[in-house]
């Protein structure tokens, strides 16, 4: 726990390096991405990287922690106009809540793509509970999400 809020520390230091030095990619937004670690689920160093990678490249990303209930996902997304919906888990034991916040999202009627990620989440299982993309990384995140985007 203590290495994670050591990279926490990090993150927060490099995302002020960004902002200090503007790159080409950052004078227009790609994107909007809402990103969630998903309820149960206390774990975002991946996320987090995941974030850094995404706003570097040009995506504006509102990121709204970890272990956060469905609902409250549903909620922002349907207020906030978000081109895609980001859910991470890292235990198997969470893999479930992202199947039951895309349902939640679809039943609301929220307009979004949702884009799925961790350690323990595949392209197959994202198929099977219906996640429009897959990334294994932050950069087959980038690669994703700008294709869709593009389409």
């Amino acid at each position: 726990m203590l290495s994670a809020e050591v990279m926490k520390k990090a993150f927060e230091t490099l995302k002020e390096k960004i902002k200090d030095n503007p790159s080409e990619f950052q004078n227009k937004s790609v994107g909007k991405i809402l990103m969630a670690t998903v309820e149960g689920d206390v774990h975002d160093i991946g996320k987090n990287i995941v974030i850094a990678v995404l706003e570097s490249h040009g995506f504006e990303v509102v990121d709204l922690g970890k272990n956060v209930p469905g609902d409250r996902i549903v909620e922002e997304a349907k207020k906030g106009n978000f081109d895609f919906v980001g859910l991470s888990a890292l235990m198997t034991t969470t893999m479930m809540e992202m199947k039951r916040v895309i349902k939640m999202l679809k039943a609301q009627k929220v307009d979004t793509k949702v884009a799925i990620g961790g350690a323990v989440v595949s392209q197959d299982f994202a198929s099977k509970i219906g996640a429009d993309i897959y990334a294994k990384d932050a950069f087959d995140a980038i690669t994703k999400l700008k294709k869709a985007m593009s389409n």
